[in-house]
């Protein structure tokens, strides 16, 4: 353990303090936590490969770029090795053997759990020396009341123990809650189940939508420094078995977030289209129709919303 002690301003303000990035734009560093949350069954595991994939070969996780491939133990708690492998190689097809070596699975079949079996996961922890360790799902890793914030200390306190003996990031999947008022509007941040105390622990919470007819998918993440969620349209691909975040619908999402928050000016629904059409008509062959479509996607995921003012509706940001 590093050695414990008060330090002065001066100290804290003349000293390099280093920060090793694993995710650029504010997402991941050496040292943070990462709580992502979907509903159950409704592609969690299918976003952690993506996002595995791309700690391990150093590639790109919804834009936001890998500097160097990454080592990652997860700890698996819902599918046995046959079943993982099953859902897993679509996505790692044509990876190289010495990037698959840096991503190491624990199937712990529900039987090793934080407070309790600390000393195994150290052990293998310490075998192995992972940069990043992924958790999944929390919900079978403890024995505590998840609406207990004391409770979900305790696990916390457990976990950050790890995290700092070994110096690594966390990942942590945890599952929505069960929405009882479905006409309600509740964010996606705020379906994740259980106490505040979890939110409050994650450096970054990113959460998805889950599944839709069309297969395109909200998703939201908030980090520590940011003033809101920044948010990203995915599409599931059913022949790799991952998600699409270069999506034509999603570039132009994008887009849209940050053309109708930089401009002051107030767009009606048919000026909106056609700046899609001018900036991105080619991905849609400059078809009227299609670009609709992608009006109302955008609707659908709020992204943006319509509002209506006198005889004509105008599209802002949600």
């Amino acid at each position: 353990m590093s050695e414990q002690r008060s330090i002065s301003f001066y100290e804290l303000l003349s000293t390099e303090w280093p920060e090793e990035v694993f995710i650029e734009g504010g997402l991941l560093s050496r040292g943070d936590t990462m709580l992502i949350g979907c509903e159950s069954k409704g592609g969690k595991t299918t976003l952690l490969n993506d996002l595995r994939k791309a700690l391990i070969t150093g590639g790109a996780f919804l834009g936001f770029k890998v500097p160097k491939p990454l080592k990652v133990l997860s700890l698996q708690a819902e599918l046995r090795e046959g079943r993982l492998k099953e859902r897993s190689k679509p996505t790692y097809t044509d990876i190289p053997e010495d990037f698959l070596k840096n991503s190491h699975t624990w199937a712990t079949k529900n039987r090793v759990l934080f407070c309790r079996d600390d000393e195994a996961i150290h052990n293998e922890c310490e075998r192995l020396r992972p940069d990043v360790i992924e958790i999944d799902p929390m919900i079978n890793f403890h024995s505590f009341n998840e609406n207990n914030a004391q409770d979900m200390a305790t696990f916390f306190r457990s976990v950050d123990r790890l995290k700092d003996t070994f110096n690594v990031s966390i990942l942590m999947a945890q599952h929505f809650r069960k929405n009882t008022d479905p006409k309600a509007k509740i964010s996606l941040l705020d379906m994740i189940r259980g106490s505040t105390a979890i939110r409050g622990w994650a450096s970054t919470t990113i959460a998805m939508e889950g599944r839709t007819p069309t297969e395109y998918r909200e998703l939201a993440i908030e980090t520590r420094n940011s003033d809101e969620a920044i948010k990203r349209i995915i599409k599931y691909n059913s022949k790799t078995k991952s998600f699409d975040w270069n999506d034509p619908v999603a570039i132009v999402g994008a887009w849209a977030l940050e053309f109708l928050g930089n401009n002051g000016t107030n767009y009606t629904t048919t000026m909106f289209t056609q700046a899609i059409m001018e900036r991105h008509g080619n991905l849609f062959s400059h078809n009227h129709q299609k670009v609709f479509e992608v009006k109302q996607i955008l609707l659908r995921t709020n992204l943006i919303k319509e509002t209506q003012q006198g005889k004509c509706k105008f599209v802002s940001r949600c």
